[in-house]
């Protein structure tokens, strides 16, 4: 639905692991199984951890594929956090450029519905952002 949608996807593994704490042709195996169902150009390595050897891998294996790097984490899975404060952490870092994670899931959503409209809103108030819907 996403994509029929016209919204662009992203290889993010298979299980989400830890970038420094696995081999390199360990963590080019999740890749290429998330790739059976995830066929991108993108990725974006889980907790924005990918070493150097694991990079070159992944263009041996990928030519085209774009590793992408977040700018900001909101922090929106941490429970110990309030929206307010995700939204904080969001806006610090909202720049033309930048990217920010923002999590949609269960847990992150009393974060999420309190901080993402506030980073929109603060987005297309300082012209860093159009919206269109």
């Amino acid at each position: 639905q996403i994509i029929k949608e016209g919204h662009r996807v992203g290889n993010h593994t298979q299980t989400h692991p830890d970038g420094w704490a696995m081999e390199a042709s360990a963590y080019l195996q999740e890749i290429k199984k998330a790739d059976t169902f995830i066929k991108s150009d993108l990725f974006r390595p889980p907790y924005g951890k990918i070493t150097k050897k694991q990079v070159q891998k992944i263009r041996q294996a990928f030519p085209t594929m774009n590793v992408i790097m977040w700018s900001c984490v909101a922090g929106d899975f941490d429970t110990a956090k309030n929206g307010d404060w995700c939204a904080g952490q969001a806006i610090r870092f909202a720049r033309p450029g930048n990217i920010i994670v923002f999590h949609d899931s269960e847990k992150a959503f009393p974060r999420l519905e309190v901080a993402l409209p506030a980073v929109l809103a603060h987005m297309a108030k300082n012209s860093l952002v159009s919206i269109a819907l």
